[in-house]
């Protein structure tokens, strides 16, 4: 029997999809198995300042091994990292080998890195995250930069040759920008940009942008019409997240992909809608319009019988939400796994008064074109009101959805 330490060609070919912690548990085999395995420890390092290290040389390498192997990394994140001697060490290192970077702030040092990197870097994210919450409140939608420095900011994004991803985090596109933040949207396959503003959200020019695929608008300050014209200029959106600072973002998509048919985001297949509230009929609408859905959040919106109805026939295999309804309607909290409806499981919790508080079950299997009870429900005083949602429950045919769980909770003081 060959010797069990030696590396097999297939964890070399693998060894790449790997996580982590399985690659740092493979250095430790043998020789042999560090040799091959390390350059993919080294690929993705995250950094701290030196007071902050832990135990885990893994998780958080050493300064002298960071520098004795900056040759192997392809991803750095550099968000904790708030000691300039640390950037300042590494910068000169780091030659057209890096596709992700991230920082926490923009400065002459990360400049430097992306320029460095310039042909070589395909993602970059600047999280802003040195702030704390109470600080981040207090700036408002203040930039991460000063106005006199953003031009530098942007002029170096657009010197980057293959980046492809950008994700942003209080930042503000002044006028004087519009024109290559437009020109940036039109090269990234990724755009994130959480709590900022930007002057106009309207491009100069009608050309959408055809290689945007995913998008996320996240507390952004322009109104809503103007988020949902930026919106609609993504033709081949796959993946779309939308928080608005304002109360009804959803109404405004709902009216335009109804009224404006030719501009429905119809390759979309996964929607994050955290924060926005619908009611069961418009959500339903919106469901409807998007055929190719296959991922939902909507954590606050009312999802009852219509919105069952919308998803019927279409291949939706996550489904997460968790918002409180009123009395008539169904589910609070929907998981949707896999491809064909068998079981759907419901709970719910009666609560008489906060410490005392009892949880019912029924299940619900699929007969041939509706769902069927298999458990028996006898509504008491305290859990009539809810009859009516059974009932609807009782009769939804979803037939190209496997595994539903449903919640929701009656609350009687």
């Amino acid at each position: 029997m060959p010797n069990p330490t030696l590396l097999p060609e297939i964890l070399i070919l693998v060894g790449r999809f790997l996580c982590h912690d399985d690659i740092a548990a493979c250095v430790l085999v043998s020789r042999a198995w560090q040799s091959a395995m390390q350059p993919l420890l080294w690929t993705r390092v995250p950094l701290v300042d030196e007071q902050t290290f832990t135990e885990d040389p893994i998780l958080f390498p050493h300064p002298d091994a960071v520098l004795l192997n900056i040759y192997r990394v392809l991803s750095l994140d550099l968000s904790r990292v708030a000691d300039p001697a640390r950037l300042q060490a590494l910068t000169p290192l780091l030659q057209n080998q890096l596709s992700e970077l991230s920082v926490a702030h923009y400065s002459t040092d990360v400049d430097q890195i992306l320029a460095q990197n310039r042909a070589t870097l395909r993602s970059f994210t600047c999280s802003s995250s040195r702030l704390s919450h109470q600080m981040q409140q207090m700036a408002g939608f203040q930039s991460f930069l000063p106005r006199h420095e953003a031009t530098a900011f942007w002029t170096r994004m657009t010197s980057l040759e293959r980046l492809d991803s950008l994700d942003l985090t209080a930042t503000t596109v002044y006028d004087e920008h519009l024109e290559i933040f437009f020109t940036i949207c039109g090269r990234l396959r990724s755009l994130s940009l959480k709590r900022g503003s930007i002057v106009s959200m309207h491009p100069p020019t009608k050309e959408p942008f055809h290689k945007m695929r995913r998008l996320e608008l996240s507390g952004i300050a322009n109104a809503v019409h103007s988020q949902l014209q930026f919106i609609t200029q993504c033709p081949n959106l796959e993946h779309l997240a939308w928080t608005s600072t304002q109360a009804t973002p959803l109404i405004a998509l709902l009216v335009h992909i109804t009224t404006q048919p030719e501009l429905e985001l119809r390759q979309i297949t996964s929607i994050d809608f955290t924060d926005s509230l619908m009611s069961d009929k418009d959500l339903a609408t919106i469901l409807s319009c998007l055929p190719n859905l296959r991922r939902l959040i909507v954590p606050w919106s009312l999802f009852g019988e219509l919105c069952f109805e919308a998803i019927s026939g279409k291949h939706v295999f996550a489904i997460r939400h968790g918002a409180t309804p009123k009395r008539d309607t169904i589910p609070i909290s929907v998981e949707a796994f896999s491809y064909r409806l068998s079981k759907v499981h419901v709970t719910w919790w009666i609560s008489r008064a906060p410490w005392d508080i009892q949880e019912r079950k029924i299940d619900f299997t699929l007969g041939t074109n509706t769902l069927t009870k298999t458990a028996t429900f006898s509504p008491t005083a305290s859990t009539a009101s809810h009859g009516r949602a059974f009932q609807i429950e009782s009769s939804l045919w979803i037939p190209l959805v496997t595994t539903v769980t449903a919640k929701w909770c009656s609350r009687r003081l």
